[in-house]
């Protein structure tokens, strides 16, 4: 998720799916995990950008309107991601259990 999460922050987030799924399936498949529970997490992570307005194309709309500047995402982003992060793991956790 975290590879997914820096990922997502300089490329858009198909780009990142494309690149981390297969990874993802390869470690799931290796470690015997379902790899329904890699993909999910991978899917989280990468609707979790927030670190940057350049992240996501929303946070671009939003920039201007709502007069926001480069440093209110680098100051407030990384709590809404650090949040949802641990509300996806125990997501993935309960559908997915080990």
């Amino acid at each position: 998720m975290l590879l997914s999460i820096i990922l997502t922050q300089f490329m858009p987030n198909t780009a990142g799916a494309v690149i981390i799924t297969p990874i993802a399936l390869t470690t799931a498949q290796g470690m015997g995990i379902a790899p329904q529970a890699y993909v999910l997490g991978i899917a989280y992570a990468l609707a979790s950008a927030f670190l940057s307005p350049m992240a996501h194309p929303v946070n671009v709309l939003v920039m201007s309107p709502g007069g926001y500047r480069f440093s209110d995402y680098i100051r407030h982003g990384p709590h809404v991601t650090i949040i949802l992060v641990l509300i996806s793991n125990l997501i993935v956790l309960l559908l997915f259990p080990y």
